[in-house]
């Protein structure tokens, strides 16, 4: 049995997805490569169709799907910049906590509901989307975007991740 995993990176700038099969990359697309807007920040539904076409498989077929955010890291970072920099940042602050509070901190659940409108399968039939990559899972987190505390190591599952 082969190991699929689709990564995506969505909702701040350059949207784009990438899928993996036992280590190799197949496929990688960004969302701009298919709507013709610049930093398409979106959920790339284009770029995953376009992932999972090339790979010839399905959603379902998948056994990771992994976010390149932790947006409670990036969230408590936030938070602290804010109170280190009080009062000056408080317009800047009013500003993005209805964001945060209404979506940011709800990203596993809107990602889950984007890839269930994507291949129209039952949210229950998803494999286990990682938002949260920890060592329990068998991954650290490859830093992207997520903040002070990330680490660029990993510990592999089996022999195709070191």
């Amino acid at each position: 049995m082969k190991n699929h995993i689709l990564g995506v990176s969505a909702f701040y700038h350059d949207s784009a997805a990438c899928l993996i099969r036992d280590g190799h990359i197949v496929a990688a697309a960004q969302k701009e490569r298919f709507t013709r807007k610049k930093f398409d920040a979106l959920f790339p539904t284009h770029a995953i169709r376009y992932c999972l076409q090339e790979g010839g498989i399905r959603l379902t077929d998948l056994e990771y799907v992994v976010f390149y955010d932790k947006p409670l890291v990036k969230f408590a970072r936030l938070l602290e910049t804010y109170v280190a920099f009080s009062p000056k940042g408080v317009k800047s602050f009013l500003a993005a906590m209805p964001v945060w509070l209404k979506e940011k901190l709800l990203l596993k659940s809107v990602l889950q509901d984007e890839l269930v409108s994507l291949d129209g399968v039952r949210k229950s039939a998803l494999p286990g989307l990682s938002i949260y990559m920890n060592q329990e899972d068998g991954i650290r987190e490859i830093p992207g975007d997520s903040g002070w505390r990330s680490s660029p190591k990993t510990k592999g599952v089996s022999s195709w991740l070191a």
